[in-house]
C-alpha cells in the first residue's frame, strides 16, 4: 500500500473520530434543561369542544384563558419523526429511553375498549399553566428559598384508558399562598407508574403574556416539575391559575394490565386527580391497530402545507372492495395536486415497535384518485387486497396559519359499502418560538337595544375572516350575554342571524385580532326596534272621472290591531299614493296587524286590496233612437234607395254611424252613450247622409224623408182627321208583258222574285199600331190625373 494511501485512510478515520464526538456532545445539549424549538406538540380541547390550550416542546407561551377538558388530537412531528415517516415507520411503539423523547404516532385506530391517545409520546411537552391575576412588575432573579404548598381544586382526568406510550392529561386550578415570596419553590410530582413527556424548562406568564410569574422546570427522571417564584408574587396576592399537565405511562415500570393511581404529590403531599385511575395496555403485539393516520406541518419546506399518511391493512387480511374516503373538516384547506403516492408492502414492527413497510412497491398510477370539485375530499378505490398500503398527501392552507391553529381531517375505511374504521385527524400548527396562546381566546357579546336594556334570544354567527368558515355561534341570555370559547386570536365577523322579537338584524359587527387582550375580546351590539311602513296606492275606476263626480282628496285611516292610529290625506298631486312609514313591527312581543280603510266618497263604492283601495262608480249613458220616414208616394218612382246611413254627433262632433234599411224596419238606436263628458252633459244629434232624389228633415232623432214624383201632360186630339185618298187601280191595257229571257232553256236552279211591297207594308202596320197604343195610354192616364 502507497504512503499516500495510507495518508488518505488515516485522515477518514480521523473524521469519524471527530464526527462521532460532535455527535455525542449534539445529543448530551438536547438532554439538558434549555428548552429548544420542536415541531411536536399536543393540543387539549375545552369543554365547549372548539377551544384548545397548547402544550409545546418549545417554551410556551402561557394563556390566561383556562381550558376544561382533553380531546384527543393529533400533533405535529420533529424532524426526527419526519425521518421515520419517510421510512414509513409509524406508531405506536414502547419507549426505549425515559430520559429521551418518545416519537409515536397518536392517531393510529384500535378496536379495543382502551383509548389510544392522538397525543402520543412525541409530543414532548410539559403542562400548560394559566394564570389569571394581573401583573404590573418585572422578573427579578431567581433565590433560593421555601416550598410553598399551591391548594389544588377542580382536578379533571381526561382520558381514562390508554394504551402503549399514549397520553392523558391530568387538568386542575391551583392557587398560590400570599405567603409567598421571590425564590419561594413548589415541587409536583408523578408516581412512578408515570412519567413526563420530556425534561425541559418553561416560564409560567402573568396575564399580560409578558411578565414572567415563575419558572417551571421539568426533570424526567425524576419526575417532577419545579415551580420556582419570581418577584411577581410579593406584589399581587390571591394569585390563581390553571395547570394542563400531559403524563404518559412509563412503560419501563409496566408490561401489563393494570390501573395507574390518577394523582400527584404536592412537596411531597398525595393529591388525587380521579379516583378511578387509568386504565392502561401495553400497545406491544398488539394486532388490533389495522388502520391509522397522522399527519404533521412541514415546517422545513413550506410551514402551510400538512402531510398526511393514511396506513391500511396492518394485519395484512384478505379485504374485498377496499375504498378509502378523506375529507377536509376545517375551512381555508385544499390538497396539492400531484402530491398524492399510493404504497403497498408489508406492515411490520420492528425492535422498537414501530410499524414499517417493508417491500413497498409503488402502485400510485394503478388507482384513480377521485377529488372533488371543491377539492376539498378525495375518495381512492383499492378494491381487492391482501397487502398493507400507504396513502400520503399533502394539504395546503389557503391563508396564513396562526400560532395554535387546529387542521382537522377525517378519513374512513370500508370494505363492501360497509364501514370498516375511521380517524378523525388534528394537526397543530406551532411556531418554533413557543408564544403561541392557540385556542384559548373568548369572544363576548352584549346584545341591547337603542335604550342600553339587554335583549335576549339574539342569535349571531362567528365567522373566522380568513377562511369565511362559521366557527361557532352565540345566543345571548336574559343578561344579554352571551360567549364563545376556544378561538385562535383573529379577525372575526359576527353576524346576527336570528333577531329577538320586535327588532331588526344588526349589521355585520368585525372584532380584530388587536381587540383581544390575554382572555378574548367583547362586543357591544345595539339592535333598533323592528318597523314597518304601509304604503298603498288609491285608483278610481270612474272613466277617467266622467261624470265629474270625483273628489280632490280622500281620508285613507291607518289601523293597528282594528284601531284607528293615523289618518292621511291623499291627492292627485300625490299621484293618488299614500305611506305610513316608521311603524313599530310588534307589540308587547305580537305582530302588529295592520289595515286600511277609506272615508266614503259620494257616488263611489270602495274595495281594499291588501293596502290599495279602489274607487268604482258606472257612468251615466243614454240612448239615442229614432226613426226613418219616406215621403215618396210609395216609392212611386222607383228611385228609394235600399239602405241610408245616419250619423251620431256628440256635441257638434261625429263619433258614430250606422246604416238603416229596410230590414230594420227603417229604425235606428245608439246604445250605452256616455252621458257626461268632463263633468258636463253631452248633446246628441243625428244627420243623414244626403240621399239623391230626396230632401230630408231632421225632428228630434227621427228623419223623414221626401220624393216629389213628376206628372205626364194630357195628349192633344186633333179637331178635323184627314181621309185618305182611295188608291188608284192600274188599267189593264197598259199591262207590259214580260219577255222570256230563257228562250225555251232549262235551268236547274229555281229562282225567287225578290220582296218588295209585302216587307214595307207589314213595317207600316206595326208602326200604326204602336202609335195607336200610345195614343190610348195617354188617354187613360190623362183620365185618372184629372
Amino acid at each position: 500500500m502507497s504512503n499516500k494511501s495510507r495518508h488518505r485512510r488515516l485522515l477518514f478515520m480521523m473524521g469519524l473520530v471527530l464526527f462521532s464526538l460532535l455527535g455525542s456532545i449534539w445529543i448530551s445539549s438536547n438532554n439538558g434543561m434549555t428548552v429548544y424549538a420542536d415541531s411536536k406538540t399536543n393540543i387539549t380541547q375545552n369543554g365547549t369542544g372548539s377551544g384548545t390550550v397548547i402544550n409545546q416542546q418549545e417554551e410556551p407561551q402561557i394563556s390566561t384563558v383556562n381550558s376544561n377538558t382533553t380531546d384527543n388530537t393529533s400533533s405535529s412531528d420533529d424532524q426526527t419523526s419526519q425521518k421515520q415517516v419517510t421510512n414509513t415507520e409509524a406508531q405506536p411503539r414502547a419507549p426505549t429511553d425515559n430520559n429521551q423523547p418518545v416519537q409515536e404516532d397518536r392517531n393510529y385506530i384500535s378496536n379495543s375498549q382502551y383509548s389510544t391517545s392522538n397525543s402520543g409520546a412525541n409530543t414532548n411537552q410539559g403542562p400548560s399553566v394559566n394564570s389569571i391575576s394581573k401583573n404590573n412588575s418585572s422578573p427579578s432573579a431567581y433565590n433560593k428559598g421555601t416550598n410553598v404548598d399551591i391548594t389544588i381544586s377542580n382536578s379533571q382526568l381526561t382520558t381514562s384508558s390508554i394504551e402503549g406510550s399514549s397520553t392523558t392529561e391530568f387538568k386542575f386550578d391551583f392557587s398560590v399562598p400570599d405567603s409567598a415570596k421571590s425564590g419561594d419553590t413548589t415541587t409536583i410530582s408523578l408516581p412512578d407508574q408515570l412519567d413526563f413527556q420530556r425534561s425541559q424548562k418553561f416560564n409560567i406568564y402573568a396575564p399580560d403574556g409578558k411578565t414572567v410569574v415563575a419558572t417551571a422546570v421539568i426533570d424526567k427522571p425524576s419526575k417532577s416539575l419545579v415551580l420556582t417564584y419570581t418577584d411577581y408574587v410579593d406584589s399581587h396576592d390571591s394569585i390563581s391559575g390553571h395547570i394542563d399537565m400531559q403524563v404518559t405511562a412509563a412503560t419501563s415500570e409496566i408490561n401489563k394490565e393494570e390501573t395507574i393511581p390518577a394523582e400527584i404529590k404536592i412537596n411531597g403531599n398525595t393529591v388525587t386527580i380521579d379516583s378511578s385511575g387509568i386504565k392502561h395496555r401495553p400497545s406491544k403485539g398488539d394486532t388490533a391497530t389495522d388502520f391509522w393516520k397522522y399527519g404533521y406541518v412541514d415546517y422545513d419546506n413550506n410551514k402551510n402545507e400538512i402531510v398526511y399518511h393514511v396506513n391500511i391493512n396492518a394485519s395484512m387480511q384478505s379485504v374485498s372492495n377496499v375504498v378509502i374516503s378523506d375529507s377536509l373538516v376545517s375551512d381555508g384547506f385544499s390538497y396539492v395536486p400531484g402530491s398524492f403516492s399510493i404504497s403497498k408492502g408489508n406492515w411490520e414492527r420492528n425492535s422498537e415497535n414501530y410499524w414499517r413497510l417493508n417491500n413497498q412497491q409503488d402502485v400510485t398510477n394503478q388507482h384513480n384518485i377521485d377529488i372533488n370539485s371543491s377539492n376539498s375530499a378525495y375518495t381512492v378505490k383499492l378494491g381487492n387486497i391482501s397487502e398493507g398500503y400507504e396513502i400520503v398527501y399533502r394539504v395546503k392552507s389557503n391563508h396564513p396559519l396562526l400560532n395554535g391553529e387546529l387542521v382537522q381531517n377525517n378519513v374512513s375505511y370500508k370494505s363492501n359499502k360497509k364501514v370498516i374504521n375511521s380517524a378523525i385527524n388534528r394537526v397543530l400548527y406551532q411556531e418554533a418560538n413557543g408564544k403561541a396562546n392557540g385556542y384559548n381566546y373568548s369572544l363576548t357579546i352584549n346584545k341591547e337595544d337603542e335604550s342600553g336594556a339587554p335583549l335576549a334570544n339574539a342569535v349571531f354567527s362567528v365567522i373566522r375572516k380568513s377562511t369565511n368558515g362559521v366557527v361557532g355561534t352565540i345566543t345571548t341570555g336574559p343578561d344579554g350575554r352571551g360567549t364563545i370559547y376556544g378561538l385562535l386570536k383573529d379577525d372575526y365577523i359576527i353576524r346576527e342571524t336570528s333577531a329577538p322579537s320586535g327588532y331588526t338584524l344588526a349589521k355585520d359587527v368585525i372584532v380584530s385580532a388587536d381587540s383581544f387582550d390575554s382572555r378574548g375580546a367583547t362586543a357591544t351590539i345595539t339592535d333598533k326596534k323592528a318597523v314597518t311602513t304601509v304604503s298603498g296606492t288609491k285608483t278610481w275606476k270612474d272613466n277617467d272621472d266622467q261624470d265629474g263626480k270625483r273628489p280632490d282628496s280622500i281620508k285613507v285611516n291607518l289601523l293597528a290591531n282594528g284601531k284607528v292610529v293615523q289618518s292621511k290625506t291623499v291627492t292627485a298631486s300625490d299621484n293618488w299614493k299614500y305611506s305610513f312609514t316608521n311603524l313599530p313591527e310588534f307589540e308587547n312581543g305580537k305582530k302588529i296587524s295592520y289595515t286600511v280603510t277609506e272615508d266614503a266618497v259620494a257616488g263611489y263604492t270602495s274595495t281594499v286590496d291588501g293596502y290599495n283601495v279602489t274607487n268604482n262608480h258606472t257612468p251615466a249613458t243614454v240612448k239615442v233612437s229614432g226613426t226613418k220616414t219616406w215621403n215618396d208616394n210609395n216609392n212611386q218612382d222607383g228611385i228609394r234607395p235600399s239602405s241610408i246611413t245616419v250619423n251620431l254627433l256628440a256635441n257638434g262632433q261625429q263619433v258614430a254611424s250606422k246604416k238603416v234599411s229596410a230590414s230594420d224596419n227603417w229604425q235606428y238606436s245608439f246604445d250605452n252613450l256616455a252621458a257626461y263628458a268632463n263633468g258636463k252633459k253631452i248633446t246628441y244629434t243625428v244627420t243623414e247622409d244626403a240621399v239623391a232624389g230626396y230632401t230630408s228633415t231632421v225632428d228630434g232623432y227621427n228623419i223623414t224623408n221626401t220624393h216629389n214624383p213628376t206628372t205626364p201632360k194630357k195628349p192633344q186630339v186633333p179637331n178635323n182627321p184627314t181621309t185618305p185618298k182611295k188608291p188608284q187601280v192600274p188599267n189593264n191595257g197598259n199591262k207590259v208583258v214580260p219577255k222570256d229571257f230563257t228562250q225555251g232553256k232549262t235551268y236547274d236552279k229555281t229562282s225567287r222574285l225578290p220582296q218588295t211591297g209585302d216587307r214595307s207594308s207589314i213595317g207600316m202596320m206595326f208602326v200604326g199600331i204602336v202609335m195607336l197604343l200610345l195614343s190610348l195610354g195617354l188617354v187613360v192616364i190623362n183620365r185618372f190625373t184629372i
